[in-house]
């Protein structure tokens, strides 16, 4: 891959992660578990949208394979530290 395609390719990246996590609010975006010192007052930045998207994603393959079974609290605990993990 040359250079401008590159380039090209990271800038529409970065601009559908801007465009799709738009109209989330700045607690949805933010997972502050792993940064307790982190400041409250600061904006969401890229990385966090991307990791809200990655979040987003490993929960909805996770969601759709259960589909139909029982869900207990024991495995959406289990299921939210993979989540952590992944994301």
């Amino acid at each position: 891959m040359e250079s401008n395609e590159a380039t090209t390719m990271n800038m529409v990246l970065f601009g559908m992660t801007e465009l799709t996590t738009w109209n989330r609010s700045q607690a949805e975006l933010m997972d502050r578990v792993e940064s307790l010192g982190d400041d409250e007052e600061r904006r969401p930045l890229h990385v966090d949208r991307q990791n809200f998207l990655r979040r987003a994603t490993v929960a909805k393959g996770f969601y759709n394979a259960l589909r139909g079974t029982k869900i207990t609290k024991k495995i959406i605990f289990a299921l939210e530290k993979l989540m952590r993990l992944a994301a």
